[in-house]
């Protein structure tokens, strides 16, 4: 009872804590590529964006559900998040539902406390998709109907074509469910059509959705160019990606192991279910380590699937007296008392403010805003926020490009030279007004110098556009300054361009310093 109390607790404290904050990072880039398409720009083709198919569908079918405004987005978090925990109960049952409660809720805290940034992230709708398909999975073979399998290959699908690291699993899973099926000498042929049914007719919507946008050409260049640069980039060492884990989560896993091992010799041998839900941490832990960078929420699949394994085990050793039950019930007061106390304190901490986008969306506003700037505003941004605002202000950008990432990066990269050579077609068809570069460099330390891996664009901004206004920011998005960091050079900063001669030229004496 304290530990459903707790857990409940943490869960509605998140939804009170959080109900307020802003988009920030990656969401707002999503965000914005689909405005894009509404106003006629083809992915891939017209936008530079490296995102599967599948983000689209997920992002474009929530945008039309809850709508696109921060509070609603703030919505759709808890609503994937209260999806997650229910399937997650509903998948525990025949061990014990408060294992479900006990992965969702500490999943939460978690997840709370890495800030704005990391909600609705892709592995977030990526991790729910997959509990929905386990959920289906076991469901199929449990009752006996096969037609579960079609969402189940629906679920794997979608998440696949998401992100493409994930496309094992849906085949491992069915192959291991085909396995099972066969020993108990079901019909599993069934069975494995319904699930691959469900897996080929995402890909077939992944290719009509392409078709529709005349953009495989442009797809195929993003699979081969594309992707193969990005993932070289910042790539965190082994022993970072090993080490990445919450503490606290980890020491519930090494607790949760001799558990296991307690469990197995009293209940017997894990069933085929725990072992499809630890292949399911096996294939997570292969797309964690093939992206390679370590961000917190290329970690959320593992995170889930192995606290509900965790719970399980916990709460089963608490059926039997002896030593196994005093180190569950000291587990369950670990996270009573200590675990997600800590992690409410943390949460509370975080500041959520975003005023590298709020000064930003004043700073255009003065310029002229929606009426003066639209097609005429060029981002030289990441996920600092430049994006955003002209998000929030419904600015439709000079360009299709949603990130500079590949613009300052290694001038020899296949990538780099097409992207460069599309952005000088843009400016000599059609230059920009205004130009927001923010000193974000992806690969290396915060700073304008950036440019100097451009020195053509540099000499081009020198001749023919202004600085107006340069901004620092002593905070990052989500987060707090840290004792003596007060280097601004390392802080979010942004400056402002104005092309000599424009109309906007004589507004930008009333910005201020």
């Amino acid at each position: 009872m304290l530990l459903s109390i707790m857990l409940l607790v943490s869960a509605v404290y998140y939804v009170f804590e959080t109900v307020h904050w802003p988009l920030a990072l990656d969401a707002p880039i999503m965000h914005y590529v689909e405005f894009l398409t509404r106003h006629g720009m083809r992915p891939y083709v017209d936008i530079t964006d490296n995102n599967m198919p599948g983000a689209y569908y997920t992002e474009g079918l929530a945008m039309r559900i809850f709508g696109g405004s921060d509070i609603a987005w703030r919505v759709y978090d808890f609503f994937l998040l209260a999806v997650m925990t229910l399937g997650l109960i509903a998948i525990a049952k025949p061990y014990d539902w408060l294992a479900g409660l006990f992965a969702g809720c500490f999943f939460v805290a978690l997840h709370g406390t890495e800030g704005p940034g990391f909600s609705v992230e892709r592995e977030q709708v990526i991790t729910v998709l997959l509990v929905l398909g386990y959920l289906a999975l076991f469901r199929a073979v449990r009752d006996r109907r096969p037609l579960w399998m079609l969402l189940f290959g629906i679920a794997n699908g979608v998440a696949a074509s998401i992100k493409p690291t994930f496309l094992p699993m849906g085949f491992v899973l069915l192959g291991f469910a085909g396995f099972i099926l066969w020993k108990r000498r079901n019909a599993f042929v069934t069975y494995v059509a319904w699930g691959l049914a469900g897996i080929v007719s995402v890909f077939a919507y992944d290719i009509g959705f392409l078709l529709h946008y005349h953009a495989i050409e442009g797809f195929v260049f993003i699979l081969r160019r594309v992707l193969p640069a990005y993932s070289a980039f910042d790539r965190a060492s082994p022993r970072h990606l090993l080490t990445a884990f919450d503490h606290k989560f980890m020491l519930l896993v090494a607790v949760a192991i001799p558990l296991a091992i307690v469990n197995w010799r009293k209940f017997g041998a894990w069933s085929w279910e725990k072992w499809a839900i630890a292949t399911g941490v096996a294939v997570a832990g292969l797309s964690y380590f093939i992206q390679g960078k370590g961000f917190p929420h290329h970690r959320y699949t593992i995170l889930v699937f192995t606290l509900l394994l965790v719970g399980i085990e916990i709460l089963q050793a608490m059926r039997y007296p002896g030593w196994p039950r005093l180190v569950a019930v000291a587990a369950c007061f670990f996270v009573i008392l200590w675990a997600l106390p800590r992690k409410m304190q943390a949460l509370h901490r975080i500041r959520p403010e975003s005023p590298f986008t709020e000064q930003l969306e004043s700073d255009l506003r003065t310029l002229g805003g929606t009426a003066e700037l639209q097609g005429k505003v060029q981002c030289f941004d990441l996920v600092y926020g430049c994006l955003n605002a002209l998000y929030h202000l419904q600015l439709v950008e000079n360009t299709g490009y949603t990130g500079d990432l590949l613009l300052f990066s290694d001038p020899n990269n296949p990538a780099t030279l097409y992207y460069r050579k599309r952005w000088w077609q843009f400016a000599q068809s059609d230059p920009a007004t205004v130009l927001v570069l923010s000193n974000e460099w992806f690969e290396k330390t915060n700073s304008y110098s950036k440019l100097d891996q451009w020195p053509e664009l540099e000499a081009y901004v020198a001749a023919n556009y202004k600085m107006v206004v340069e901004r620092h920011f002593f905070m990052r998005q989500g987060t707090e300054l840290m004792p003596g960091d007060t280097d601004p050079g390392e802080r979010d900063s942004y400056r402002i361009y104005i092309r000599k001669g424009s109309a906007e030229s004589p507004r930008a004496g009333a910005l201020a310093p």
